[in-house]
């Protein structure tokens, strides 16, 4: 039996006083693995986002919606590529449903599943991540 699941982005992720990250504001699906790598690259932006809030005592939604702002386009990117890939495995093309998993299986051996992931799912650039919060 195939896991039933679905990507979701929920509209706002900040309201006054609070802000949603990882799956609970933009959840993906296991296509790719990445929801993990999306939720911690949210939370390190998140991260400086909360401390200078909190630095500045403004944590309105307008200043936490920051967050959302810097990871808006690289999520919907990649959810956006999961759901093409999703619905290339689940094609009523009979030559796609026999050697698409046969293919996978072979990737998953070699390291081709890991360049697609670097290459298509990660972001092009280093993620900045203050001296503040390095130990």
């Amino acid at each position: 039996m195939l896991l039933q699941a679905k990507d979701f982005y929920v509209r706002e992720w900040a309201k006054n006083g609070c802000l949603l990250v990882g799956d609970a504001a933009h959840c993906a699906s296991p296509a790719g693995a990445v929801g993990v790598s999306l939720s911690v690259t949210t939370a390190v932006v998140a991260a400086d986002v909360i401390y200078d809030a909190l630095r500045d005592r403004d944590c309105s939604a307008g200043r936490l919606a920051a967050v959302q702002k810097c990871r808006d386009r690289e999520i919907r990117s990649i959810h956006s590529m999961q759901d093409r890939a999703a619905k290339l495995m689940f094609s009523s093309s009979p030559f796609i449903r026999t050697w698409a998993p046969m293919f996978i299986s072979f990737a998953a051996k070699t390291k081709l599943i890991r360049f697609v992931q670097r290459r298509l799912l990660v972001l092009p650039e280093p993620l900045a991540i203050h001296e503040r919060f390095m130990f």
